[in-house]
């Protein structure tokens, strides 16, 4: 966990700095940082001063619909919260502010960031049935006044239209906050294994549809189908400029925590 935490400050040191003034290159011994808009204006090399380090706070935007309830292992509901507490205690050891919403249809449950971070019992909690990604992004647009991590955790299981949409709300909102989109991928959702003719249920539409999974006709069409949407997804996530990475639920979480920081390139 130390290694993790030291891990976690080098990727994210540049941004714990508060800029104090810009000065002139001949009156200051360090000639880094160059402030090339003052540069400019001046006529003259200038560089930035820091007045000392900021803590800044850390959120995690999780899907919370009935869809996220499935899971070949562990549902990726469970795997998500696990993620964001293992994580969130990394970042609280530095020094951060950890904050979590939990979103369906509507908001379920949003506790703004804090130095002691709880992740909460779902157990007993009856959560929406179909998701609104968009309208959480909107709400973190308004709810969060300063620069921050997001981390906006989610399988993207969406239809076109809403992904769409979607990609194009996480983008503006990457625009003013670190953004790292972590896609949660179960091994059924690539392959479903030949146990014979199922009935599978939409959670969130509750349609239904009869299929024989010993069927290699059915197998081909179903890889084919989720390579080519996986694809496409990851694709238009890089048109967007979003740091796109996915995580198998289940997985070892320290390694998932890994995958999440090194999408986040350390400050040169």
């Amino acid at each position: 966990m130390v290694n993790l935490a030291r891990f976690y400050k080098n990727r994210f040191r540049d941004r714990c700095f508060v800029f104090d003034k810009s000065v002139r290159a001949s009156d200051c011994c360090a000639v880094n940082n160059v402030d090339h808009f003052c540069t400019a204006k001046r006529g003259e090399v200038c560089v930035k001063q820091f007045a000392g380090e900021r803590d800044f706070d850390v959120l995690f935007a999780i899907d919370g619909s009935s869809s996220q309830m499935f899971g070949s292992a562990l549902s990726k509901i469970d795997f998500a919260l696990k993620l964001a507490e293992k994580l969130g205690d990394i970042a609280r050891k530095v020094g951060d502010r950890v904050g979590l919403l939990l979103f369906s249809e509507d908001i379920e449950l949003y506790e703004p960031p804090c130095p002691h971070p709880c992740v909460p019992n779902l157990s007993n909690r009856h959560l929406g049935q179909k998701s609104n990604p968009c309208a959480a992004v909107k709400f973190l647009q308004n709810m969060l006044r300063t620069s921050s991590i997001v981390f906006f955790v989610s399988d993207f299981l969406y239809p076109d239209r809403i992904r769409e949409h979607l990609l194009e709300a996480l983008k503006t909102l990457s625009k003013r906050h670190d953004l790292i989109c972590v896609q949660l991928a179960d091994r059924i959702d690539v392959a479903i294994p030949p146990i014979g003719r199922l009935r599978l249920q939409d959670a969130e539409s509750l349609d239904c549809v009869l299929c024989n999974s010993n069927d290699r006709y059915f197998s081909n069409i179903h890889n084919n189908i989720d390579i080519k949407w996986a694809s496409k997804l990851h694709k238009d996530a890089e048109r967007a400029g979003l740091k796109f990475i996915t995580i198998r639920n289940g997985c070892n979480v320290e390694a998932a925590i890994k995958k999440c920081l090194n999408k986040r390139l350390a400050y040169a």
